[in-house]
C-alpha cells in the first residue's frame, strides 16, 4: 500500500441533506459564571463541555441558546437577537457565533423564527458532523467520518492563544475530520489518498481509497474508487473521466471485490438492518482471483491464470483521450474464462 500524498484535487462537495437528526444529548451542560464584558451584542449566559472545566464537546452533546464553549476570552455557541414582530408575530433571530472579548470573530449560520418555535441548537452527531437547527438544521463543518466510525467518541475542541483561534473535530482514529480557519470545505485535511496496486477477492476499499497507477514522475495518473465524498469514479490527475452508469453518481460507505466475482458499492445500514447495494458490476466468476488498473486506467478482474474475466472499460478506450468517451463504453463481463 502506497500512502503517498499526491498533488490532485480534492473533492470537497457539500454531503447532502439526508444526514442523520441530533442523538439526544445524555451529558448535562455543566453551568459556569456568566461571561461578562462590555459590548452592545448579547452575551453568552453560561460555559458549557462535555467535561467540566475544558474546551471540548463530544458526540451527542448538545449547545443551547446562550451557552457557548469557552477558551479564554473566546467563546463559540448560540446567540438570540429580538427581531420584532414579523407578520404579526415575535421574531428571533438564532445565531452561531464566534468572538474574542466580546467582539464578533466570525458569524457561521443563523435562522430567523417566530419565538414561540422551538429553539434551535448546536450539536455534533454521531457521524462526525457540527449541525445547527431543530427539525430542519444546517451544517456547520459539513463533513462526516469514514463508514465504521460512526461513534461516540468524536471531539470538536476550541483552542486560542493571542494571536490565533482553532477548532477542530477529531474522529475516534484520532484524524482531523474538519478544522476552522480553512479555504474551502475540506474533509479530512491531513490524510491523502491511500492507493492499492492490487485487490484480492473479499478485499474491501473504502471513502479515498484508490486502485492507482502512476506516471514517469512518480505523480498518480489514474484512480478508481470512492471519493472523500463516497462517490465511484475513475479519475486521472484528479478530474473525474469516467463513472458506471453514464451520468448517475454512485455513492456508498464501501467497495467490496466479492469472493464470487462481483464488483459492488454498499451503503452500510445499523446493524439491526441490512446493508443496501448501491452499484454492482453484475459479472460472476467464481474463478476470480484480484483486480488491477492497467497503465491506460481500465480496471480488469483477472482468474487464478491471468485471464480478463471483467473489464471496465473494455477495448474500445482511446488512448490520450480523458474526457466523455468512456460514458460510451459499457462494462464487459468475458464469459469465458479460460
Amino acid at each position: 500500500i502506497n500512502k503517498k500524498k499526491p498533488n490532485i484535487k480534492r473533492n470537497t462537495m457539500l454531503f447532502k441533506a439526508f444526514l442523520l437528526p441530533f442523538a439526544l444529548s445524555t451529558v448535562l451542560a455543566n453551568a459556569a459564571e456568566t461571561y461578562d464584558v462590555n459590548s452592545s451584542l448579547p452575551r453568552f449566559n453560561e460555559c458549557v463541555s462535555s467535561r467540566e472545566g475544558s474546551n471540548r464537546i463530544s458526540t451527542g452533546f448538545n449547545v443551547y441558546v446562550g451557552q457557548a464553549i469557552c477558551v479564554g476570552d473566546v467563546q463559540f455557541g448560540v446567540f438570540d437577537y429580538d427581531m420584532g414582530i414579523v407578520d404579526g408575530k415575535p421574531y428571533t433571530q438564532y445565531r452561531v457565533e464566534l468572538r474574542r472579548g466580546g467582539q464578533l470573530v466570525r458569524f457561521f449560520r443563523g435562522i430567523g423564527i417566530p419565538s414561540t418555535d422551538n429553539q434551535p441548537l448546536l450539536g455534533l452527531q454521531h457521524d462526525g458532523n457540527l449541525l445547527f437547527g431543530y427539525s430542519s438544521k444546517q451544517p456547520i463543518s459539513g463533513c462526516v467520518v469514514f463508514p465504521g466510525r460512526h461513534t461516540h467518541h468524536n471531539v470538536l475542541e476550541l483552542n486560542a492563544d493571542e494571536d490565533d483561534i482553532t477548532m477542530t473535530i477529531t474522529d475516534v482514529e484520532g484524524d482531523i475530520l474538519w478544522t476552522w480557519p480553512t479555504t474551502g470545505r475540506v474533509c479530512y485535511p491531513e490524510l491523502g489518498p491511500m492507493c492499492h496496486s492490487v485487490l484480492y477477492n473479499d478485499q474491501r476499499i473504502s471513502w479515498d481509497e484508490y486502485l492507482c497507477t502512476y506516471d514517469a514522475d512518480g505523480e498518480i495518473e489514474f484512480q478508481y474508487g470512492m471519493d472523500i465524498t463516497g462517490s465511484l469514479g475513475l479519475y486521472r490527475y484528479g478530474d473525474l473521466v469516467y463513472r458506471p452508469k453514464g451520468n448517475s453518481w454512485i455513492r456508498g460507505d464501501y467497495l467490496h471485490f466479492q469472493n464470487d466475482g462481483h464488483l459492488t458499492v454498499y451503503k452500510q445500514k445499523p446493524y439491526w438492518r441490512a446493508k443496501r447495494m448501491q452499484w454492482t458490476s453484475d459479472c460472476i466468476a467464481p474463478t476470480a482471483e484480484k483486480m488491477v488498473m492497467t497503465t491506460d486506467g481500465d480496471v480488469q478482474i483477472l482468474n487464478e491464470a491471468g485471464a480478463i474475466v471483467w473489464t471496465l472499460l473494455g477495448s474500445q478506450y482511446p488512448l490520450g483521450v480523458v474526457t466523455d468517451a468512456r460514458d460510451t463504453v459499457p462494462e464487459l463481463c468475458m464469459t469465458n474464462e479460460a
